[in-house]
């Protein structure tokens, strides 16, 4: 798909996203239509992600890997602290199977935002992710040091995009211990 074709696709998804978000609360619960195997809950997902494009195809390349999911999306740092530490409106959310942060963030950055997490005993063993446009953080000394399971670079083709649905279909198979 062509360059010009996936940013028409981004304008639409991001201005269907904003929309909706005037209408429903910062908090955004996206789900698949798709049944969990076993009859088990839905896989939790928290992504903390200011680009709206960028959370539609996330959910799309998650929906083309069957993935049965609820996705609580957080526009910036701040709402994503205000999650960690349970205070209203996220005091009922669920407890997220797997957290994706992009480091770029308005109000208070990916790293302050992945530290809280990690010290936060609630969301203790749960595999925390950056996903980035950025491959400043891609090694995996810098992973590390941020206390980040995993890198999940945002490709800029809509094929490539594609294929996170899988990265994120192993992480929920096989998740890590956390940092």
């Amino acid at each position: 798909m062509n360059a010009a074709l996936l940013g028409v696709l981004g304008i639409i998804a991001g201005a269907i996203l904003t929309t909706s978000a005037t209408y429903a609360s910062s908090l955004i619960l996206m789900h698949a239509t798709i049944p969990p195997p076993g009859g088990t809950r839905p896989h939790s997902i928290l992504v903390v992600e200011d680009n709206a494009s960028d959370v539609f195809l996330l959910e799309r390349a998650l929906e083309q890997q069957h993935i049965d999911f609820q996705l609580t999306h957080l526009r910036d740092g701040a709402q994503a602290l205000a999650f960690i530490r349970g205070e209203e409106p996220y005091a009922s959310a669920p407890r997220p199977d797997l957290i994706l942060v992009n480091m770029n963030l308005p109000k208070v950055d990916g790293e302050e935002v992945i530290r809280q997490i990690r010290g936060a005993r609630r969301l203790d063993g749960i595999p925390v992710c950056i996903w980035s446009s950025s491959e400043f953080l891609h090694g995996g000394e810098s992973v590390s040091r941020v206390g980040a399971d995993e890198f999940i670079l945002k490709p800029s083709g809509l094929e490539e995009f594609m294929q996170i649905g899988k990265t994120v279909k192993d992480l929920l198979s096989f998740p890590k211990s956390g940092k």
